[in-house]
């Protein structure tokens, strides 16, 4: 395989990623995972590839990003369950979005208490972006847009953090 077919199919395995969990895409496409809810199979090769050949795509996909958008939200309602799943699978579904690079969907840890340590909001997205051009892009896209008007009647306030790579 040359360096530029394995690039190009590094892309693809990428974008395939996007916006789904990537065990269960990762076992699904070797025949080893039924539904995210099912049971795992007994493919060997699925196996394989879910524990040994996630970080030699995510670690590059990381490596590559130009810019990382982190947003923080606080639920008008936090103890509503139903307010924050509805959150949640709405910021999953931002990573279909072809400029988005790469979602981690999160909720607080429950990590020890430090000073420093802001555990107060309710759920957090991080994007990858390969450019600032990408990310604008994102902003107006339909797909954000829409998430926007199904999801601000549910947060009292968002933070966003954008970085760009050290030199």
């Amino acid at each position: 395989m040359s360096a530029a077919s394995g690039r190009g199919h590094s892309e693809k395995v990428k974008r395939s990623l996007r916006g789904i969990n990537f065990e269960v895409q990762m076992a699904r496409n070797c025949g080893g995972v039924k539904s995210s809810a099912g049971r795992v199979g007994d493919n060997l090769l699925g196996v394989f590839l879910l524990l040994f050949l996630k970080p030699l795509i995510f670690i590059p996909m990381i490596a590559d990003t130009t810019l990382v958008h982190h947003v923080f939200f606080w639920l008008k309602n936090p103890d509503s369950k139903e307010d924050l799943n509805a959150l949640l699978d709405g910021i999953k579904g931002l990573g279909e979005i072809p400029q988005v690079q790469g979602v981690h969907v999160a909720v607080p840890a429950a990590t020890e208490q430090r000073g420093v340590v802001d555990g107060s909001y309710s759920a957090s997205e991080i994007l990858l972006f390969k450019s600032l051009e990408d990310q604008a892009t994102y902003q107006s896209h339909p797909l954000h847009q829409a998430f926007i008007a199904a999801h601000s009647d549910k947060w009292a306030k968002v933070v966003v953090y954008d970085a760009v790579k050290a030199r």
